[in-house]
């Protein structure tokens, strides 16, 4: 570990530091696609968790490495989600997704 390494300063700046527009990142058609996910998301200046709370909701959806008996033990504790119980599509979301993670890579 990096001895010069700041957590608290690291830790403040996380949770605290709005740097990083929404609206950058993704459209207004694409906001309405997560809120189709009945995610919420506003036209603001989000912090780097923030950010990441979104990518975590959304990765909810995610669920092409998941067998049908995984997806039926997962879906009724709120890990899972199933689109198809969406009006987004598979191709839509796959777009959204691949918009919010580079950027979640990199914080």
């Amino acid at each position: 570990m990096n001895k010069d390494f700041d957590y608290d300063k690291w830790d403040d700046d996380f949770h605290n530091n709005r740097c990083i527009n929404i609206l950058d990142l993704i459209s207004k058609e694409d906001m309405k696609t997560i809120r189709k996910l009945n995610i919420e998301v506003e036209e603001k200046i989000y912090t780097k968790y923030e950010l990441e709370v979104l990518y975590l909701n959304l990765l909810e959806y995610y669920d092409d490495d998941i067998d049908e008996k995984e997806l039926e033990l997962l879906k009724p504790l709120g890990i899972i989600k199933n689109l198809d119980e969406t009006e987004v599509s598979r191709e839509e979301y796959n777009e959204l997704l691949e918009k919010v993670y580079p950027y979640n890579i990199i914080i």
